[in-house]
């Protein structure tokens, strides 16, 4: 669903096990994610975007974790890792968190760039 286009009514609820407890919809193919990082009990929310700036650095340089785009990104998001590309939508995406949780707020995935 477009973001922009989201109305109260449109969001879904899951428990910790992925089990949606309100909504009217599937709950996303990202919840994976969501669930490994309310199990760690540090992250009180989840957010999941495309920020073009942030897609365009990662393509040009191997890693984020010293990059700062502005000041408010060191002093209120710190560094940035990039979780290491496993197939999205699964588990094993979701488990390649597992080494940042205790660390890190903000997290990029590894992208898989195809070009034929």
């Amino acid at each position: 669903m477009n973001k922009g286009d989201l109305l109260p009514e449109d969001l879904v609820f899951i428990d910790l096990k992925g089990r949606i407890l309100e909504g009217i919809h599937k709950s996303s193919g990202e919840r994976h994610v969501s669930q490994i990082l309310y199990h760690a009990e540090r992250y009180c929310s989840v957010i999941h975007c495309h920020p073009p700036a942030v897609l365009q650095w990662h393509f040009q340089r191997e890693e984020l974790a010293d990059a700062a785009f502005y000041p408010e990104t060191v002093t209120e998001v710190g560094p940035v890792p990039v979780v290491p590309y496993a197939e999205p939508l699964t588990e094993k995406l979701a488990n390649n968190f597992e080494p940042f949780l205790a660390k890190y707020d903000t997290f990029i995935m590894q992208t898989m760039v195809w070009c034929p």
